[in-house]
């Protein structure tokens, strides 16, 4: 089974963009230079928004996200990443056939922290920029960016969305990731305390 080590990362960095609200604060420009620079990886619905010209590769945990994908939303030219417990029996395999790796960590509950390790495991020289990664939700938002794009994520939550708990359990297992500082924080505003805050043209120079 194929690892994120299979895959050819020619820039020096990487950039991981979450499901926060900060990202629809960023103008496609940046995000554009941003891939320029850096290995592009982001998560869950963000082709809903997003194609090859920000994104090198998308990555999700959640079955829901493989039938919204296999539902004529999938875009070409941008690679895949996943696990195995996000194609149950009975969901069409034409989604599960295209991905490039797999991941291999399990030592979280969270698409983001299983992500971080492998990064680290597989690809310890480069730099992580986290973009989107606000655990925080200001009042009258949405909890994630692509709730303003798609239905899909915010109708599947039946009860009102437990934020508040889900970041600080998130908290303590990015608390056990061996960042080996190379883990940057690049939402400025975020309340993530984890990793150091820095603005990613600072953290990858001239």
């Amino acid at each position: 089974m194929k690892t994120i080590a299979a895959v050819d990362m020619k820039r020096p960095a990487i950039a991981v963009f979450g499901s926060g609200m900060s990202i629809l604060k960023m103008a496609k420009d940046e995000m554009v230079s941003i891939r320029e620079r850096c290995f592009t990886i982001y998560m869950n619905y963000a082709m809903c928004r997003f194609g090859p010209e920000e994104m090198d590769m998308l990555v999700w945990n959640d079955w829901n996200v493989s039938y919204w994908l296999a539902n004529e939303n999938l875009k070409s030219g941008i690679k895949l990443w996943s696990v195995e417990a996000a194609f149950p029996f009975g969901l069409p395999m034409v989604i599960k056939d295209k991905v490039d790796c797999w991941i291999q960590s399990s030592r979280g509950n969270f698409t983001m922290t299983n992500m971080l390790h492998d990064l680290r495991k597989f690809h310890p020289d480069k730099n992580i920029l986290l973009f989107g990664v606000d655990f925080k939700v200001e009042p009258g938002e949405n909890v994630k960016w692509y709730d303003a794009f798609i239905d899909v994520d915010k109708r599947l939550r039946k009860t009102e969305y437990p934020h508040e708990r889900c970041f600080k359990n998130q908290v303590r297992e990015l608390e056990q990731v061996d960042a080996g500082g190379k883990i940057w924080n690049c939402n400025l505003d975020s309340a993530l305390e984890v990793f150091p805050r820095e603005d990613w043209m600072e953290v990858l120079g001239p």
